[in-house]
Formats: C-alpha cells, structure tokens, sequence
C-alpha cells in the first residue's frame, strides 16, 4: 500500500549531505516515516548495542555538534528517536511504551522544537519530553558533566544536521536497518495532529495524501 520502498539488508546505506542545505539547518521540524524491521534485525550485534536507525543524522563524537536525529528501535525496547542539545552533549529520549513486532510496518512522527520532543506512533502520540530542563535529559555523552542553570539551560542550542542516513545512524554506519523503509519526508514546522492521522490512516503515499494545499506551503 505504500508503493515504493528502500530495502536494506544491514549492509546497505544511503547518506546525504545536508550541511550547506539551508533548509535542514533547523531546530523546529517534523519527520514523518514508514518503516518495517525484518526478524533478523532483531539478532543482537554485540557492536551496536542492539540499536537499529531507520533514518539518522547522529554524529556525536566530541567536540562535532551534529547529533540532530536517531530514530529507529532497541531489539531490547521500543520505537525511540533522540535529539543532542549543547556542547556538553545532552541527549533527550522520546521512547514509545509498547514494544515493536518484526515485519510488521510502522507509520512514525516526530515532532522536535529546542523545547520539546514528541513521539507518534500509527496516528497516536505515545510520548514526548520536555526539554526545557536539562536533569530530564536521558544521558551526558560528553565524560565530563557540565552543570547549567535554568538561565544558562535556555541558551544551549540543539545540534544540527551535516549528514542524513538513512538505514543507519551516521555516515560510519553504525546500528544498521535490516527492513524496509517508505515515504520519508521532513518539514520545517511541526505538523499538525490532523495531519499526523491523514498520513496515516490514508496508507498511500507522500505525494498522493489528501492534506490541502497549505501544507506545502509556509
């Protein structure tokens, strides 16, 4: 029902630079994705932790800032995606409650502002977190421990986009996608509930959705 799809095999990867494309350079935004993980995702390798990334931009050594996206699953878990804020590498995760099943698709959404994260899963929101405080991030990465205020909290900006992976989380292909993956798209604004649902319950794909012409537009 959705058309064409990307199959990737653990070995298989697509990058796109995105550093000098304005349009990604944002932290207000949407992704929405179709994904489906093959049971042999779920063979836990011990090098990647048991994470798969069905599209990524998470290069997160220090002192590189371009941890901007993860989103994908834990074989030990559920859908997740996560979000980088600060030198110091403050990582937000958006975790959904219920486990995935393999080779069953997923119709995903998150919706990311320097403020909040949330997460949508088949036209319903299952979670989100608030970023306005930095003791609800998920973990530090950064082996020192930088400790703001609520007044130095506010000013710390999230990192932004150089690469977009898509069936891994970053341009060295860690946490492979074993599965399928369908009609990705990313906006520069949060997308509507409606709109989330439209998407979802609609099973067509991108360029066929039933939406109006505004959501195109600003």
């Amino acid at each position: 029902f959705l058309g064409k799809c990307a199959v990737f095999d653990g070995r298989s990867f697509i990058d796109l630079p995105v550093n000098d494309k304005s349009e990604y350079q944002t932290d207000v935004y949407s992704v929405s994705v179709w994904f489906w993980a093959d049971l042999s995702a779920w063979a836990r390798d011990q090098r990647e932790g048991g994470w798969r990334t069905a599209i990524g931009s998470w290069h997160d050594w220090y002192p590189t800032n371009h941890a901007w996206l993860h989103l994908g699953f834990h074989v030990d878990m559920n859908i997740s995606n996560q979000v980088m804020i600060s030198a110091a590498q403050y990582a937000f995760n958006c975790q959904d409650s219920q486990k995935i099943e393999p080779c069953r698709w997923y119709h995903v959404v998150v919706r990311v502002n320097r403020n909040r994260q949330e997460l949508w899963v088949n036209g319903q929101q299952v979670s989100n977190v608030d970023m306005t405080n930095a003791y609800l991030r998920h973990e530090v990465r950064i082996l020192y421990q930088k400790n703001w205020d609520d007044s130095q909290w506010h000013m710390q900006k999230m990192h932004l986009p150089n690469i977009l992976c898509l069936g891994s989380k970053s341009s060295q292909h860690h946490n492979p996608w074993i599965g399928k993956i369908a009609d990705i798209s990313i906006w520069r604004r949060w997308l509507k509930p409606f709109e989330i649902r439209a998407l979802y319950q609609q099973h067509v794909s991108i360029d066929k959705v039933k939406l109006g012409s505004f959501v195109h537009g600003k």
